[in-house]
């Protein structure tokens, strides 16, 4: 698997073919199994199939176009009740770690994938799209599917952005 982080890439168009539901459990799986802070585990997952809610979500995020070929998107989002520290915005980073392990899990199984941040406005519609209660709280989606094209891995290591002990 660790070949599949370097692998990785955004991909936009997908190829009009379902994703056996195995590999999406594999998905969310590697979602939660991310570390949480103090151990929450406030992830909440909506997998998001109809193509209707996927347009919709479309007229929400001009960015997220790649619903438009993607079989599927899952909304991540936090459960606000399981949030010890809601001010100190510790689940932002746990949710994070959740859709970065569900992005290179996707790679690994052969799909691809693409992560849609979400401005403020747009979780509060999403939220209200996806019928989610108010302490359910939408961050981003990741878009999954078969590749329309393949791409090749980047490396995107600079050693002039590498400091130690000190910023110099």
């Amino acid at each position: 698997m660790i070949q599949s982080i370097f692998q990785r890439r955004s991909i936009r168009t997908y190829q009009n073919r379902d994703i056996e539901p195995e590999k999406i459990e594999y998905i969310l799986r590697a979602g939660m199994a991310s570390p949480t802070s103090t151990n929450n585990q406030e992830w909440e997952f909506v997998v998001i199939k109809n193509k209707e809610t996927m347009q919709k979500i479309i007229e929400i995020d001009s960015y997220a176009s790649a619903l438009e070929t993607a079989p599927i998107c899952i909304a991540v989002c936090a459960n606000m009740h399981m949030v010890s520290e809601p001010n100190e915005l510790f689940w932002v980073q746990d949710l994070s770690a959740a859709a970065q392990n569900m992005l290179i899990a996707a790679t690994d199984l052969a799909l691809g994938s693409l992560w849609l941040g979400l401005y403020d406005d747009q979780r509060k519609q999403l939220q209200h799209l996806l019928h989610l209660p108010e302490h359910i709280n939408p961050l981003m989606l990741l878009v999954f599917g078969y590749p329309e094209k393949q791409k090749a891995p980047i490396d995107r290591y600079l050693s002039e952005r590498v400091h130690y002990e000190r910023y110099e």
